[in-house]
């Protein structure tokens, strides 16, 4: 599964906005240059469009960028128009959560703390059904889209070349709520014990006898990436939608929360013992 055209595009118009940076060129060099105008310039730079290779290659030139770093830069516009997985799935996922699963999908780690629900990575179909379900913000009929939303989302997420690397942390309330009842919860606990054996899972329990915790504000994902023109950041979810944060020191604020809070936890296989 591809993860998509707009991680790829926001890390390309980085680089090239560092390029033309680096040789000292303005935006007015570039518009007099006639190789792109001022706007598109822009949107190039901030990944809000695909780029054509000729572009690419003029833009390189005109940096006096060497050949070896202009070929890659091309071969990387190539992927600028290629579509996400998730843009199969129309209208089934909401417009201010298909950034996220993009993020997901191209990062190389995600560390989560959940205090209410297991997390989307480690969901059966049948838990995310009666989530859903429970909700009720949408007919009946969509319930099993939204499903199969979520098993392509784990899917992009652990069935690549290299899998995210993830590490969950959850409330022991997370593992005492009955979601579906006790037959889906069973076999909720059953799959976290089985995705925990894998090399890139690892699931820990806080227990309420932990007591006072960092993480009480409030559930939160960090997303860390293997490129620098794509930095980590952190997500936070409402009813209203999704937060992003990419300040350096909130984001390593919540990575030494989440050690904290992962220190005083247990692994779920000992917990489920």
């Amino acid at each position: 599964m591809t993860t998509g055209s707009t991680t790829v595009r926001r890390s390309l118009g980085r680089r090239l906005k560092q390029l033309r940076e680096q040789a000292g060129k303005t935006s007015a060099d570039v518009v007099d240059s006639t190789i792109a105008s001022k706007a598109k310039l822009a949107r190039i730079e901030a990944g809000q469009q695909s780029v054509k290779v000729a572009d690419v290659r003029a833009l390189c030139w005109l940096y006096e960028v060497d050949q070896d770093l202009t070929d890659q830069l091309a071969d990387l516009s190539l992927q600028t128009a290629m579509k996400g997985w998730w843009e199969a799935h129309g209208d089934a996922i909401p417009t201010w959560f298909t950034t996220y699963v993009e993020r997901e999908s191209a990062a190389l780690e995600a560390l989560t703390y959940q205090s209410d629900l297991i997390p989307g990575l480690l969901q059966t179909p049948d838990y995310h059904r009666s989530i859903f379900e429970a909700a009720r913000l949408q007919p009946p009929d969509s319930a099993e889209r939204q499903v199969q939303l979520r098993v392509d989302r784990q899917h992009a997420a652990f069935d690549r070349p290299a899998p995210l690397a993830l590490a969950a942390v959850l409330s022991e309330g997370v593992l005492a709520r009955e979601v579906g009842g006790a037959e889906i919860m069973a076999e909720q606990r059953k799959h976290l014990l089985e995705l925990a054996r894998r090399a890139n899972v690892a699931v820990y329990i806080l227990p309420f006898t932990a007591g006072a915790h960092p993480a009480m504000k409030g559930a939160f994902t960090v997303l860390g990436f293997d490129s620098p023109d794509d930095p980590d950041l952190v997500y936070l979810e409402t009813s209203a939608g999704g937060r992003y944060i990419e300040e350096p020191t909130m984001l390593l604020q919540y990575r030494e929360d989440f050690t904290r809070v992962r220190d005083q936890s247990v692994p779920i296989e000992e917990y489920l013992k």
